[in-house]
């Protein structure tokens, strides 16, 4: 939680910062390349895959969000320090 807030402290909606457009084109070359080498060797059926496995992290962070929103409803005095 800290880590989160240190990380935002500054951050607005409409602040100018955010990635800057290599590291976009790096992130938008991986995925196509992945997709492309996915549908090249298994067909449809690898994007199919790739959706699945993008979701397992995906479902984890849900999970983990989850047990800790509990864990503060069971004792609101963790949220106030």
């Amino acid at each position: 939680m800290r880590l989160a807030i240190c990380a935002l402290k500054n951050f607005k909606a409409d602040s100018q910062e955010g990635a800057g457009l290599p590291i976009k084109v790096l992130w938008g070359t991986i995925i196509g390349l992945v997709a492309w080498i996915m549908v090249s060797t298994v067909g449809v059926s690898g994007i199919k895959s790739l959706s699945n496995l993008g979701g397992l992290p995906a479902t984890l962070i849900i999970l983990c969000c989850s047990f800790t929103l509990i864990k503060w409803l069971r004792n609101p005095s963790l949220l106030i320090k």
